[in-house]
């Protein structure tokens, strides 16, 4: 995880690609780190002050930290009693709600298998991403526990039953893996990692003034090409 980087631009391709109707946002993002959970606050600050133009939509992409599934896999590393004060002064600047311990560091693979089921199902794997965020950093639950997975999803709009199927079974693993290989593949190394139009790279949780640039920048190119 990390707090900010720089951003990049992909190629020299002008604008947005001939015949889509809107601007595509992919959002790369761990359910555990704080960073992703602040990153897509700001992305959604950003996009709230847009001026008016072609419609944004944001994918989301899962990406585990810790994304090792084995029996012998070694624990994770605990996380410190205290967030990363950097991290604490940043979401308290931009009124994040936090609980006052972090959630416990795990493998949120299920929960990230929670989030594809949704977007397979026609469901809103936003909202489902949201429920786990506030599940996890602002009522500081165990996302790796199935319990928590199940209110969380439920009070994102997933049928109970659907989500019991999920954690019960392998659904949504087929997505994640065809999240992590596309992240291989752009060479994503930290979260929050968005990719603006398939060119803009920003890397971190920049402030909400640099993405609202950066998306200022491409709205305007795809609405007058």
């Amino acid at each position: 995880m990390t707090s900010s980087d720089t951003g990049r631009i992909l190629g020299d391709s002008p604008s947005c690609r001939v015949g889509l109707m809107s601007v595509d946002i992919e959002l790369f993002s761990d359910l555990v780190c704080p960073w992703c959970y602040l990153g897509k606050h700001r992305l959604e600050r950003a996009l709230a002050q847009l001026p008016d133009g072609p419609p944004v939509r944001i994918i989301w992409r899962s990406l585990e930290l810790f994304p090792a599934r084995s029996r012998h896999r070694p624990p994770l590393p605990p996380r410190s009693q205290e967030l990363d004060r950097d991290f604490l002064d940043q979401a308290h600047t931009d009124a994040l709600p936090l609980a006052r311990h972090p959630p416990p560091l795990v493998d949120a693979y299920d929960a990230h298998r929670l989030v594809q089921v949704a977007r397979e199902q026609g469901l809103d794997p936003l909202r489902v991403a949201d429920a786990l965020f506030h599940a996890g950093f602002v009522e500081g639950g165990d996302l790796s526990n199935h319990q928590v997975l199940e209110m969380a999803g439920a009070e994102a709009g997933m049928p109970r039953e659907l989500i019991r199927e999920t954690l019960a079974g392998d659904g949504g693993t087929a997505g994640l893996t065809a999240d992590l290989a596309h992240a291989r593949e752009l060479n994503v190394r930290a979260v929050p990692f968005y990719l603006m139009d398939g060119r803009i790279e920003i890397i971190g949780a920049e402030t909400t003034d640099v993405l609202l640039e950066a998306l200022s920048t491409v709205v305007a190119e795809c609405d007058h090409p």
